[in-house]
């Protein structure tokens, strides 16, 4: 049962089932795009700091240089997340007669829809109860356990580190400067590459509205998916006591 629950959810009730395999050049080149503006990141970054690094001095060309296939890819990127969110919109009012509100296609009504084609399957299925939703939810939330993978890096630990080193290169950095021009165009880099890198992480965060299916469609966090889902079934199911 459980199986065929998370089949069912996986093919007929998740963004990619429902739009983005009626788009899927557009959807990986989409997903191609956002890979590349995160390398793109990781030249201006590392790339900057090694010529800067190698030449043992602080030069502002060197960023530059290393920032134009950051600007290319973030341009090559808005424009394909403009095309792709106008594709999807058009495949939503298409299919399913929902007209998006605002700038994304993505809107409380389909997901709205979402949730009653799978609440939908379990009255169909005579699951749609609350001792069974909640074994379900059980089950799965066991399965999730025995596929977990370990994890060896913990976001907090790599944090902590990577303060100490990036103070030591501030250090470093401004010990290679002699006049004050120079110290100010190491002020100026430093703060336009920590607002980069607050922009990128929170251009991740919004892009992974759209790409969460790529995500999700892996065992273990589709399973976490339909979880939250069912879990928002259970608080609407009538208690049995």
């Amino acid at each position: 049962m459980t199986e065929q629950i998370i089949s069912t959810y996986k093919d007929k009730c998740t963004n990619y089932a429902l739009v983005f395999k009626h788009m899927r050049i557009m959807y990986y080149l989409y997903f191609i795009s956002f890979i590349f503006l995160l390398l793109s990141l990781f030249i201006f970054l590392i790339g900057g700091l090694l010529l800067m690094t190698i030449n043992n001095s602080f030069k502002i060309p060197f960023f530059l240089l290393s920032a134009t296939p950051l600007l290319i890819f973030t341009l090559l990127y808005t424009m394909m997340h403009i095309i792709f969110n106008k594709g999807a919109t058009k495949i939503v009012k298409r299919k399913y007669g929902l007209i998006s509100s605002g700038t994304s296609w993505h809107s409380p009504q389909f997901e709205n829809m979402k949730y009653e084609l799978l609440r939908d399957h379990l009255i169909r299925h005579d699951i749609y109860n609350e001792s069974k939703v909640k074994l379900l939810i059980e089950v799965l939330t066991k399965e999730i356990e025995r596929r977990k993978n370990p994890t060896f890096l913990v976001p907090g630990i790599f944090i902590s580190l990577s303060v100490p080193v990036w103070n030591q290169f501030i250090t470093y950095t401004y010990k290679s400067v002699n006049t004050d021009k120079a110290a100010i165009d190491v002020l100026i880099t430093m703060t336009a590459i920590i607002g980069i890198i607050i922009i990128m992480t929170t251009s991740i965060r919004w892009v992974s509205a759209e790409l969460k299916d790529t995500i999700t469609l892996n065992p273990v966090n589709l399973r976490k998916t339909l979880i939250k889902k069912l879990e928002n079934i259970l608080l609407e199911i009538p208690s049995s006591k």
